[in-house]
């Protein structure tokens, strides 16, 4: 009952702002007996659970001087002040002391488990998941090094410091276009984040020469090292967005409006998914419309084979161009 009650209470605070009586009064309607007083500590309760990279709990005064409580969702485009990278600090993905080379005999399954269990916010917090019913398949996962594990843990520590940092050398085997994409050797650059995406772990980084952000995977990177502690740098907004449909560098700069057409089946199943934050759907009577607006990426184009037959491209021009190069080289190698 009192996670009930919890829940009860978080989602009226995610709808609209409530005082401690408004509260008291909408939860008496469902039958539930609470003092207002019991109500207040569920209140504080609720506030020190949420993640604040995920939900902002706001607090004002109201009609009569009655305190008023809120619950705001909140997103990466929110930011537009330098403390974007505090901001961007306590969200993090990978915690070092999960990442922390003595722990190095622990499964990487489990590690990520455990972040997921510290990190998702309180609605799911009171879902009963236990480890016993999860079962990772591991497909496609990146296989940790212990110097993988050390790279992370120095990655993140710079992090925690708050330092600048430069990349002397990479591993020229795994990069397709240095020049074009990556920042070069032993130029500064403010480590934001680790990201984990699909079972391979990547660097979140902003580039102070080329001013812009760029996300480095793992197995590119041979080692970091300290630049400096000077964060007094300007940095527009728009210089932290990634437009790609994925985290990889875009193929071509320009950012597109892209349209999809998939039969109903595949197409409902892909709709009830999360994609891309700028994904919308138009279901028809057998058929369902993908609109998006991204740059295109190597993840897109991976995507799209993954539906074969099932999808059409509708727009633009250039995506269908490539994706027939792509089919064209791939029938050539296949002799066909």
């Amino acid at each position: 009952m009192p996670s009930e009650i919890l829940f009860k209470i978080y989602y009226l605070l995610r709808t609209q702002p409530f005082t401690i009586r408004e509260i008291y009064n909408k939860i008496s309607q469902d039958g539930i007996n609470l003092s207002k007083r019991s109500i207040y500590r569920y209140v504080e309760r609720i506030e020190q659970s949420l993640d604040p990279g995920v939900e902002q709990f706001e607090t004002s005064i109201g009609k009569d001087n009655k305190q008023i409580y809120f619950i705001r969702n909140i997103t990466r485009n929110n930011i537009t002040t330098t403390d974007w990278i505090n901001f961007l600090n306590k969200n993090t993905l990978l915690k070092k002391t999960i990442f922390d080379s003595r722990h190095k005999d622990d499964s990487t399954v489990d590690n990520i488990w455990q972040l997921i269990e510290k990190s998702i916010p309180l609605k799911a917090k009171y879902l009963k998941f236990k480890d016993e019913y999860i079962n990772p398949s591991g497909f496609g996962f990146y296989r940790l090094t212990e110097e993988n594990l050390i790279l992370i843990n120095k990655f993140l520590q710079f992090i925690e410091n708050s330092e600048l940092i430069y990349i002397q050398k990479y591993d020229n085997e795994s990069i397709v276009d240095l020049e074009t994409f990556l920042p070069k050797c032993n130029t500064p650059l403010v480590p934001i984040q680790m990201i984990f995406h699909r079972g391979s772990f990547a660097f979140d980084i902003y580039s102070i020469d080329m001013k812009k952000r760029i996300i480095i995977d793992m197995e590119q990177v041979l080692d970091f090292h300290f630049h400096s502690n000077n964060y007094n740098i300007t940095i527009h907004p728009t210089e932290l967005e990634i437009e790609t449909f994925g985290y990889h560098q875009p193929i071509l700069n320009d950012i597109f409006n892209i349209q999809f057409k998939f039969n109903k089946t595949p197409g409902i199943y892909i709709s009830k998914r999360q994609w891309h934050k700028s994904q919308n759907f138009i279901i028809h009577g057998d058929h369902v419309i993908m609109q998006l607006r991204c740059k295109i990426d190597i993840e897109l184009l991976g995507w799209i084979a993954m539906w074969m037959d099932d999808i059409t491209i509708i727009e633009p021009e250039i995506l269908k161009k490539i994706v027939t190069q792509k089919i064209q080289k791939t029938l050539t190698s296949l002799n066909i």
